[in-house]
């Protein structure tokens, strides 16, 4: 029984999909230490797996868990955390791929 569990979750990591969504920032002044402040804030919000933040753009790309958080939460968190203004309209959301189309590329 065991067994068969660790394999389902398995399979289920391998063909998970990442949820990618840009936001636009408001209020970053300086082109160094503002995206760096942003994006530490953001990668300590529960559910965010990685982050950028592009200040010539005025941008926040967050991959997170869908399960954990969704994207408004996420908007409303970043807001809390970073004390900047992030627009709850997302900018642009996709689903990354799975692992086998990021490794091996999707076709």
């Amino acid at each position: 029984m065991k067994q068969t569990l660790i394999i389902f979750m398995f399979f289920g990591f391998l063909f998970a999909e990442d949820n990618v969504a840009k936001y636009k920032v408001k209020g970053m002044k300086c082109s160094e230490s503002c995206p760096v402040k942003i994006t530490q804030a953001i990668n300590k919000i529960d559910g965010v797996k990685t982050s950028e933040v592009n200040f010539d753009q005025k941008t926040a790309t967050v991959t997170y868990d869908q399960e954990k958080i969704d994207s408004k939460a996420l908007a409303e968190a970043i807001n809390a955390a970073t004390g900047y203004e992030i627009s709850n309209n997302k900018v642009e959301a996709k689903k990354s791929g799975s692992f086998f189309q990021r490794f091996f590329g999707s076709s």
